[in-house]
């Protein structure tokens, strides 16, 4: 299955626990938790709630919800129509690239190939 392909719950990041009330995890979780009651899916699905495991997508904008981020517990519900504006290619960065950059750079190696003259020599 390609990225562009892949479900909300296979490629979105693991954003910690909800805490308290203004933390950035709490900030993140509302939006899934309005657009659960005006789809009026609360009986379908779980609100987030403190202390829940929370994951995350970035989204692109305009989207039907305006937001840029969306939590989810484990599933993107299909109700919100919102697979079409994941944004996969920030996502790919910010769970792959990102980490995998910082690695690269302490052993000073260039994710993607660089030519150079000391290769003849």
């Amino acid at each position: 299955m390609s990225g562009q392909q892949a479900p909300a719950q296979a490629i979105a990041l693991r954003g910690g626990e909800v805490l308290a009330v203004g933390s950035d995890q709490t900030v993140r979780a509302v939006p899934f938790n309005q657009a659960l009651r005006e789809y009026k899916l609360k009986k379908k699905y779980e609100l987030i709630k403190d202390g829940e495991k929370i994951k995350y997508c970035y989204m692109k904008m305009p989207n039907p919800l305006q937001e840029n981020v969306l939590s989810i517990i484990s599933v993107l519900p299909k109700e919100f129509k919102m697979n079409s504006y994941i944004d996969h290619e920030l996502q790919f960065e910010k769970a792959f690239l990102d980490p995998l950059r910082s690695i690269l750079n302490v052993i000073h190696w260039k994710e993607k190939p660089v030519s150079s003259l000391e290769n003849f020599f």
